[in-house]
């Protein structure tokens, strides 16, 4: 029973004491607080820092460079605005016409007129100057053939022999001539051509031409004539012939039978030959008709 009334007691007292506290609060003044007016907080919105007071540098001047129509950048206007084109629809960005297609074909350009060689440019070695021991050292057989035969060649002569023949013939500068006679040629040239003639003599550096025209030294084999033995040999077989090959191709005919030489140069020469055989009973008797007919053609062609 105490308890309840302890408990009641105590419900008593909060209940008195909120009483109070109620009465308290009514007392005291209040306070109404209101929101500012809407063009107030328009201005307050609308105000900036003070940081935010000054434009950058970069839009201050573009400002005043729009005011004043002034180019934004150095040594760049502003852009002026071009009216739009009137004539069509254009396609892309390109404004300009679209280019009409040429029917004609381009020409090619011409081209340009090649020199014509002749023989004038060409001067060989034997007709600049004056040929020495030294100009000929150390060339082989053909080389002194052609040294000695191009002195003609450069004005225009005809060569029965089929290897110079080609090779003149494949040179841009030779042009035969039918008329070709050996007064063309100057002191000096024909000096020359005799000088290498007796140098080959002397060595025996002289170049023969087969039936089949193929080039045979004439320290290793081979004839000038090699059918002078089996057929009649005629005024074209001799054409282009030097005074030494001439002399070579009469006595190759006796050379076969094993005729003995007393010439030096001749018997030097045979002797390099795999063909000749030396007999000291030879006899011109041994020679047949064809033969001694052939060998008195051709010392009569070489006077």
């Amino acid at each position: 029973m105490r308890q309840i009334v302890s408990l009641c007691l105590g419900v008593l007292f909060i209940s008195v004491a909120l009483s109070g506290c109620g009465f308290i609060t009514s007392r005291l003044p209040r306070i109404k607080l209101e929101p500012p007016p809407a063009q107030e907080q328009t201005k307050a919105a609308e105000q900036p820092t003070e940081d935010a007071k000054a434009p950058p540098e970069s839009v201050a001047a573009g400002a005043r460079a729009v005011e004043e129509d002034e180019p934004t950048e150095s040594g760049t206007s502003r852009p002026t605005p071009e009216p739009a084109p009137t004539g069509g629809p254009t396609t892309g960005t390109d404004e300009s016409p679209a280019p009409v297609p040429s029917t004609e074909a381009p020409k090619p350009p011409a081209p340009a007129p090649k020199p014509t060689p002749t023989a004038s440019r060409y001067v060989p070695l034997g007709s600049r100057r004056t040929l020495t021991t030294s100009d000929l050292t150390g060339r082989s057989a053909w080389q002194l053939d052609v040294l000695r035969n191009e002195i003609y060649a450069v004005h225009g002569r005809p060569f029965a022999r089929a290897d110079l023949r080609r090779y003149f013939r494949s040179q841009w500068w030779y042009h035969e001539d039918s008329r070709f006679s050996e007064a063309r040629l100057s002191s000096l040239e024909k000096r020359n051509a005799d000088f290498i003639a007796q140098y080959q003599r002397g060595r025996g550096r002289t170049t023969s031409s087969s039936s089949s025209g193929r080039r045979t030294s004439g320290t290793s084999g081979g004839y000038v004539l090699p059918f002078s033995s089996s057929r009649q040999v005629t005024s074209s077989d001799l054409r282009g012939l030097s005074s030494w090959q001439l002399d070579i191709a009469r006595n190759e005919i006796y050379a076969r039978h094993g005729r003995p030489f007393k010439r030096a140069d001749l018997r030097n020469y045979f002797r390099g030959k795999s063909w000749y055989r030396e007999d000291p009973s030879f006899t011109e008797g041994r020679l047949s008709s064809l033969e001694k007919r052939n060998a008195e053609f051709i010392r009569q062609h070489q006077h």
